[in-house]
């Protein structure tokens, strides 16, 4: 078995025409604009095994055309500002669902809003699915390395400014998740000022 990822970026805005949208470079973004909007990542993941006449999991482009058929037919038109991201992901969720025929299974969507939070369904077997909301966090902290047994020349020696006495800093990324059954609550996995 192997897994899949494919995913789409796209300005949350109206599509105003073909000719104005037409998409010219989709690694960066389509519909794309130069309007302060929302620039999201919506990412899909598939697994299965491979078939053996294609050598492929599964035709990229059936992904891609799903993806965007989403994002271009119920993201974008009813897009008024006050759409929360799991209920974006729930849509594209529910429509994938529906429109899904290759054999791959399903085994994740994920709609990322900045690169440190992001909302995504994890489609289990039991046709039961978990919405998750994943945020990063910057943290600072301090140390000195430096051993008892050691004098202070010998360690200074072994670990040269990392001894300071005073210590020195790093910063950490934590990346924390919570997550809750879709059909378990409607509304937020967690209002963020709680997270």
């Amino acid at each position: 078995m192997i897994r899949l990822s494919r995913e789409i970026r796209f300005a949350l805005v109206p599509v105003l025409s073909e000719a104005e949208h037409k998409p010219m470079n989709s690694w960066a973004g389509w519909p794309s604009t130069n309007l302060v909007v929302p620039q999201l990542t919506l990412r899909c993941e598939l697994e299965g095994d491979v078939d053996e006449s294609t050598g492929y999991l599964c035709n990229i482009k059936i992904v891609d055309e799903l993806l965007r058929a989403v994002v271009l037919g119920s993201l974008i038109p009813k897009f008024d500002g006050t759409q929360t991201a799991e209920a974006m992901i729930q849509t594209v969720h529910q429509e994938m669902i529906a429109k899904w025929t290759p054999k791959a299974k399903l085994a994740a969507l994920s709609l990322e809003l900045s690169p440190f939070l992001s909302y995504s369904i994890v489609c289990e077997d039991n046709m039961k699915s978990v919405i998750q909301l994943t945020q990063q966090f910057e943290f600072s902290a301090a140390h000195r390395l430096h051993c008892d047994e050691l004098s202070d020349e010998e360690n200074r020696a072994v670990f040269g400014k990392c001894n300071n006495p005073n210590g020195h800093g790093h910063n950490y990324v934590v990346e924390v998740t919570v997550a809750r059954n879709v059909d378990s609550a409607e509304g937020q996995v967690i209002p963020l000022n709680e997270f």
